[in-house]
């Protein structure tokens, strides 16, 4: 499933488990959620499987579908707020197909430690061996790892998901002009 989250346990688990079959039965996928645990806010971040994007009338079809469910859970708060959303633009990528679909694409990746320390054989600039944030595009990925071109370094390196904590979409002023252009056409 994912290789930077952890679905697989806890509250977390029960909320993938009560909306992803409603989810992937209206068509879509769920391709993050967010369970914020202070404010019993739960944000559900879905896709079209088929187009890979998301509308409004995606997010509203969805959100209704999950009242029932959502309401007959004995487990919820009544307090609870469901958010249905777009991955957006800086979407998370916390699942290998995430990675994969996203080859070519600039990335931040930020590390679970300083990239000097868990990739000391390379030869780091010394601004980017003191840092745990890095933005480059992705070359190549796998079920295990990806290459990625680092900004400011021009190498490609291969980082295996077990060093990276966190990673979403960066893209440049210039790749999104680039997609406002299409879309205005």
């Amino acid at each position: 499933m994912s290789v930077l989250k952890n679905f697989e346990s806890g509250v977390t688990k029960q909320y993938w488990d009560l909306v992803n079959p409603v989810v992937q039965e209206l068509g879509y996928e769920v391709y993050d959620l967010d369970y914020l645990s202070g404010s019993t806010t739960l944000r559900l971040y879905i896709r079209n499987q088929e187009t890979k994007q998301t509308d409004i009338e995606d997010c509203v079809k969805v959100d209704h579908a999950l009242t029932t469910p959502i309401q007959e859970a004995e487990w919820i708060p009544d307090t609870f707020t469901l958010e249905v959303s777009s991955p957006g633009i800086y979407r998370n990528l916390i699942k290998a197909d995430h990675f994969i679909e996203s080859v070519g694409e600039r990335v931040e990746v930020v590390g679970m430690k300083k990239w000097g320390e868990l990739l000391p054989d390379i030869k780091w600039p010394t601004e980017l061996k003191t840092v745990k944030k890095l933005i480059g595009v992705i070359k190549g990925a796998n079920e295990n790892e990806i290459e990625m071109e680092i900004e400011k370094y021009k190498n490609i390196i291969k980082l295996n998901y077990a060093q990276i904590s966190k990673a979403h979409l960066e893209p440049s002023f210039e790749q999104l002009m680039s997609k406002s252009e299409r879309m205005d056409a």
